[in-house]
Order: structure tokens, then C-alpha cells, then sequence
């Protein structure tokens, strides 16, 4: 997944974020304690999110945002205007397609944000692709998706409804389906190259490879897992999964085969320059620079050497029902806010219809060193080597 947003985000897109952490629970254990208990101060329910003077679970508003967009979707290319970002939402389809995004838009509708600046009016919807966890060769069938073409990828999908309104009548248009020919070749020269990837698979190992074996190790305290089987997944597996560039790498268990996500990026590539006409590039394109977080700022540096940096996101969302845990790290150890989105089924796919807008903002304060770093603090000591390096940039 971190992959996946690295290559969005190479592209010019937007996307939600995520980190690498260890996750533990704060005394919220789920259980119940009568109706008149006081230990349930631990969560916190943050359903009644508003959008104006409407909450998210109002029908009316839903209704009001959404409904025109639906329609305005059902009717093109025949009124020849679409109120959503076409470009933007290729280019997504682009990657879903390449990458083999297994649990989004293409193969299972769900899983993507829908955002509308409501504060600018000539401002169109924003279709933005999240939870990629199951994709470059995971997935319920890798081995038939890695063949697969633009014109028969849908039948990889386990989906028996096998339309996608948005997708097909955007490919309707002969401009749009060139545009998203033109964006794999892009990609081939830039980010889903195993030159350009590679070197940021192996960082990212380095990062991370001391906590898969901890991990494989460490004493298991939940049984959840068995509702869904022991697989067995052992640090041997995540070796040869970050490492094979061919066959060799590829994992089975009970009923599905992982390929490696080397391989996967290698063989795909092939794939989609066959298809394409073209040969993959054997030197990446750098002429756009580098994509690199901003880790500092040396305008808003202060008198005391401290870097102090502010981002803040404002989203109106469609997505997946979903529970959250999370915790909540200004308190010590009593709050865990538990979030339940309301859905409501489309066309009997796993599409949603559910609207809601959320606002965050995070400060970070790193404190100057004689040398200019980046790290990360973890709880456990990590491999002494530098962090990923970045993808070339593509917009």
C-alpha cells in the first residue's frame, strides 16, 4: 500500500496517507459492562460529523450532493459535460489497471473518496482511489490479472455485475481512451519501473524487515485471526516476496498465489508495452525531478532551531462501511475514537452512497541536528540505513 500511494502521489495525485506503526489497544476491549457503566468513556463516536447544519447521515444532504453527479454520470458521453475531473479519475484507472488494485473501482466498486470544493462553485468532483493493500500481485486471482489486457481486465473482477457507470461511459469517448493509453506509457518511462520502484522496494525493507520478524515472533494476544485461517506467513515468505524478480518468489496458501512484487511490476510492464506497441524503457525519465515530501521548511524555522510544520485536509467522502480504533496519542492511554460510517448498497456491488467531510490537522516539531536526517522513532531499533529514496516525479 505504501507503494501504491508513493506512485499516486509521483503522479501528481492526491491521496489519504498512512505510516508505518505498531498498533495496541487502550483498554478498549469491546466489552460490555451494563447500561449504566462509566468505562465506556475510552471511545468516542464521531457519527454526527456535520456538513453545515445537515449530519452525515442526513438523506436529504446526501440527496442533494450526490444525486446530481449520479445523473450527470448516466448521462455521458450524449451531453458531452461530466461535473468530475476525467483526467484525474484516468489516471487513477491507469494505476488500478497496472497495479492490479484488487479491492477497488475497477475489479470491486468501493473503497474511493468523492470530494467537492463546495466553497468554489466552478469547482468539479474529485474522484480519489484509497485501501490498496491488496494489489501488485496479491488478490484473488494475480495469475489471470497479470495477462490481462485493458479490453478483458473486467473479467478478472469476482464481481458478478460487471458495469461500472463512470469507467464505461467515460471510455466511451475515443479521447479518453487515448488519454489512458498515453498514461500507462507515462508510467512505464516513470514510476511503474523497476528501475525507479526497485530501489524504493528495497528501502522500504530496510525500514520495515525488522518488524515483520518481530512480528512473526512476538506472542500473539488476539485469536481474531482464526475466524479467517493461519496462513502461515512467515518472514521467509516476506523475503522472497520484496526480493524475486521471477516466479520463484511467489507464495501459495490454501486457495490464492502471491507474486512478488518485483515480478509483478517487471512482467506487467511487458504486458502493457505489448499492448501498447512500445518496448518498456530501460532508463527512467528524470526530466520532471524528483516526487519528495517536504520534511522541512527553513522559512518557518524559529529562533530555537525548531522545524514546526502544519497540514490540514478537508474531504467529502464515498466509501466503505467501517468501525474504527483508533488511538488518540495527546492522552495517555483512555481514549479511542470509533468511527461508523452508514452505507447504503448500489446495484448490489459493495458501491456506496454515503457523504461526510472531515478536517485534520497535525503538527510535527523536529529538533535541528548537526547533520540533516530523516527518521522515523520506533519503539524497537531499526537497520542504520537511509530512508526510501524518492520516485521520479510525473504530473
Amino acid at each position: 500500500e505504501k507503494i501504491y500511494f508513493d506512485m499516486l502521489n509521483a503522479m501528481g495525485l492526491p491521496t489519504s496517507q498512512g505510516d508505518f506503526s505498531d498498533v495496541t489497544q487502550n483498554f478498549a476491549n469491546l466489552a460490555y459492562y451494563g447500561e449504566e457503566s462509566d468505562k465506556y468513556d475510552v471511545y468516542t463516536y464521531k457519527g454526527e460529523e456535520k456538513i453545515g447544519n445537515d449530519t452525515v447521515a442526513n438523506e436529504k444532504k446526501i440527496k442533494e450532493l450526490l444525486l446530481p453527479l449520479l445523473e450527470d454520470i448516466s448521462k455521458y458521453p450524449a451531453t458531452k459535460e461530466l461535473n468530475l475531473d476525467i483526467p484525474s479519475f484516468i489516471k487513477f484507472m491507469a494505476v488500478e489497471y497496472a497495479s492490479y488494485a484488487s479491492d477497488n473501482y475497477w475489479m470491486i466498486p468501493g473503497n474511493f473518496y468523492l470530494f467537492k470544493n463546495e466553497n468554489v462553485p466552478e469547482s468539479k468532483w474529485q474522484f480519489i482511489d484509497t485501501d490498496f493493500h491488496i494489489s501488485y500481485g496479491s488478490g484473488t486471482d494475480p495469475e489471470k490479472a497479470l495477462p490481462a489486457t485493458l479490453s478483458n481486465y473486467i473479467d478478472v473482477s469476482v464481481v458478478h455485475d460487471k458495469e461500472r457507470p463512470l469507467l464505461d461511459n467515460v471510455l466511451k469517448v475515443e479521447e479518453n481512451q487515448q488519454l489512458l493509453k498515453d498514461v500507462l506509457k507515462r508510467m512505464l518511462e516513470t514510476v511503474f519501473n523497476i528501475e525507479a520502484i526497485g530501489p524504493r522496494i528495497d528501502s522500504i525493507v530496510e525500514l520495515i524487515k525488522n518488524d515483520i520478524y518481530w512480528d512473526e515472533n512476538v506472542e500473539k494476544m488476539s485469536k481474531f485471526y482464526k475466524d479467517y485461517g493461519d496462513f502461515g506467513y512467515t518472514y521467509k515468505d516476506f523475503e522472497n516476496q520484496v526480493t524475486s524478480t521471477d516466479s520463484s518468489g511467489s507464495s501459495s496458501f490454501s486457495d490464492f498465489t502471491i507474486i512478488p512484487i518485483k515480478q509483478w511490476i517487471i512482467e506487467k510492464g511487458k504486458v502493457i508495452a505489448e499492448e501498447l506497441d512500445i518496448d518498456v524503457p530501460s532508463k527512467v525519465d528524470t526530466s520532471l525531478g524528483f516526487y519528495e515530501p517536504k520534511y522541512d521548511d527553513d522559512s518557518k524555522k524559529n529562533k530555537d532551531d525548531t522545524t514546526t510544520s502544519e497540514n490540514a485536509t478537508s474531504t467529502t467522502i464515498t466509501t466503505t462501511t467501517e468501525t474504527i480504533p483508533t488511538s488518540n496519542n495527546n492522552n495517555d492511554n483512555n481514549n479511542t475514537t470509533t468511527e461508523t460510517i452508514p452505507t447504503s448498497n448500489n446495484n448490489n456491488d459493495n458501491n456506496t452512497t454515503t457523504t461526510t467531510t472531515t478536517t485534520t490537522t497535525t503538527t510535527t516539531t523536529t529538533k535541528k541536528t548537526s547533520k540533516k536526517r530523516r527518521f522515523t522513532l520506533r519503539k524497537r531499533p531499526l537497520s542504520n540505513k537511509e530512508p526510501p529514496p524518492p520516485l521520479k516525479r510525473d504530473q
